[in-house]
């Protein structure tokens, strides 16, 4: 378990902390500065922080927040935040700090999410941000690939921003 006090428990019971869910993740971002409205974002979750990066379209903003100022969402928000309505709810775990909600999808199926990120009313009007996990890199990569193809016509060398390519599209 996490070296971070704060502990989740899951609908059977079973405690998480922010260190169990160490790795990397990657996937899709909402940003204005980017001609089909989402960068790519990676978040890299250790023990001690939370690190962020995104390809807005311009550049690469960055953040790090430490565990430390973390706290547990819970399930009444999960309920909330999927508009009590998905199962989604039931097989998440959350963080929150700053208003930023950081929810951990359990065991995520086929081409499921690992990590959905919302708090930023600006940027969850335009869609959500989702991540896959670690293992999941390939369907990150799929993704990629599909919205690339999607807009080849009009961007022959691709449209969506990169932290390879600096924040910018390739």
């Amino acid at each position: 378990m996490s070296e971070s006090k704060v502990v989740v428990s899951d609908n059977s019971g079973k405690v998480y902390g922010i260190g169990d869910f160490q790795g990397t993740y990657r996937g899709l971002s909402p940003t204005c500065e980017s001609p089909i409205a989402f960068g790519e974002i990676e978040v890299i979750v250790t023990d001690e922080l939370i690190k962020i990066r995104h390809a807005t379209g311009l550049k690469i903003d960055e953040a790090e927040i430490s565990v430390l100022g973390l706290l547990p969402i819970s399930k009444d928000e999960l309920r909330f935040i999927f508009r009590y309505k998905s199962e989604y709810a039931n097989k998440s775990i959350g963080f929150y700090a700053k208003d930023i909600k950081y929810i951990f999808l359990l065991d995520p199926v086929d081409e499921d999410f690992e990590l959905l990120i919302v708090g930023n009313e600006m940027v969850d009007t335009i869609g959500p941000t989702i991540l896959y996990g670690p293992e999941q890199n390939s369907i990150h990569e799929k993704a990629v690939r599909t919205l690339n193809q999607e807009y080849v016509d009009k961007y022959p060398n691709g449209c969506f921003p990169t932290l390879k390519a600096g924040g910018k599209m390739p």
